[in-house]
C-alpha cells in the first residue's frame, strides 16, 4: 500500500498526480481498509493468546484475511503502478508473490476454512 500510494502520489500524467483521480483512490482506499481490519483480528488473536485465551477463530480468520486482503492490495499496487508494476525497480510484484505465497503455506486458506466452518459453524468435517 505504501508504494501504490507513494506512486500514485509521484506519478503525473497530464500534469498531475494519477492519485488525484478516483479510479486510484477508490480501490487503494477500500484495499487499506480491509488491511486495517486484518490487522484489527491479528491484534485480537494476539490478545487472547497473551491472556492464556483460546484464540483458534481469531487466529484462523486473521491468517484467512490478511492472506487474501494483503494480496489483492499487491495486486492493486501492481496496476496502480501501470507497466512499472512487473518490473524490479518498483518491488510490487516481488510483493505480490511473496503475499500470495501466504494463501497456500504454512496452511492453505481452505484448511483454515474448514477449521472455521467445523469448530466455529459447527458443521461436518469435510475432509
Amino acid at each position: 500500500m505504501d508504494l501504490a500510494v507513494e506512486y500514485a502520489n509521484d506519478r503525473e500524467v497530464f500534469g498531475q498526480p494519477i492519485g488525484s483521480h478516483q479510479a486510484i483512490q477508490h480501490p487503494l482506499a477500500e484495499h487499506y481498509a480491509k488491511l486495517m481490519a486484518a490487522r484489527q483480528i491479528t491484534y485480537e488473536a494476539a490478545s487472547k493468546w497473551d491472556d492464556g485465551e483460546d484464540c483458534g477463530m481469531e487466529a484462523n480468520a486473521a491468517k484467512l484475511l490478511t492472506s487474501e486482503f494483503a494480496t489483492e492490495a499487491a495486486s492493486q499496487a501492481i496496476q496502480t503502478h501501470g507497466g512499472n508494476g512487473f518490473t524490479r525497480e518498483y518491488e510490487v510484484y516481488d510483493i505480490w508473490q511473496n503475499m500470495r505465497l501466504t494463501q497456500t503455506a504454512p496452511v492453505s486458506n481452505e484448511m483454515v476454512k474448514n477449521f472455521i466452518a467445523e469448530h466455529h459453524l459447527g458443521l461436518p468435517r469435510s475432509y
